[in-house]
């Protein structure tokens, strides 16, 4: 049996009121002691056991002079930002629904946001960025070149990292990196979220996609993985 994931990514435009409207993004710049966890180099995986607060994030567009209008339930990050550690703005709707699931890691930090002059309660999800090496059949799983979505080459190749794609992405002037075969891990069949190195993103069940669109949830588009993953 092969298993269907889907990818799981920022929308730039919600239609509201028949009006195609651009999505803002939110701007860590009033983050109390936000160098402590915006700034430290080599900590992309590290859990903060202390209750760190994103206390408050303001939505803007990259053109300050247009209003916000609205907030999502999931948005991306612009101007003042966390450098390493990897997490996304989410809306305490959306994290009442994905803190039922199995979640790698399965970590929230509070958050605020400022709108209209009133705060509103947010939340942000971290996401460790080991998913691959950590989930990855490096063993069995094979990789060629992939452009838009589709393989552009057959020169097939075995890798034993991440790292090593990479590098042999450069070597052999790939557009992009692609599986050929993609053979998952069997501790990966139970989870539901996880992010997987460039260009995946993050990659979710069909059980936590299905939730995530009954909730009709805004902020996001979630498309099909390009490929089925195989367990061995």
């Amino acid at each position: 049996m092969k298993d269907q994931r889907y990818m799981l990514d920022f929308e730039t435009t919600i239609d509201i009121d028949s009006r195609k409207m651009i999505i803002p993004s939110l701007d860590g710049e009033y983050v109390k002691n936000r160098e402590e966890f915006f700034d430290i180099p080599g900590h992309a995986n590290k859990v903060f056991e202390e209750n760190k607060e994103f206390d408050y994030l303001i939505p803007r567009y990259s053109d300050e002079y247009i209003e916000v209008e609205f907030l999502c339930d999931f948005h991306s990050w612009i101007g003042e930002k966390p450098s390493f550690f990897s997490g996304i703005p989410i809306s305490k709707r959306m994290k009442e629904i994905v803190e039922k699931f199995n979640l790698y890691p399965n970590k929230f930090y509070e958050a605020k946001v400022m709108f209209k002059g009133e705060y509103h309660e947010y939340y942000i999800w971290q996401f460790f960025l080991d998913g691959f090496n950590k989930f990855v059949d490096l063993e069995n799983s094979t990789f060629c070149e992939w452009k838009m979505g589709l393989k552009v080459d057959e020169n097939i190749i075995n890798v034993k990292s991440e790292k090593e794609l990479r590098r042999t992405m450069m070597y052999n002037n790939w557009r992009g990196w692609g599986f050929e075969r993609a053979v998952m891990k069997k501790e990966y069949k139970d989870i539901d979220a996880a992010k997987l190195a460039y260009p995946y993103g993050i990659l979710i069940s069909e059980r936590l996609k299905n939730a995530l669109e009954r909730a009709e949830l805004t902020g996001f588009k979630i498309t099909s993985f390009p490929m089925k993953f195989e367990y061995l």
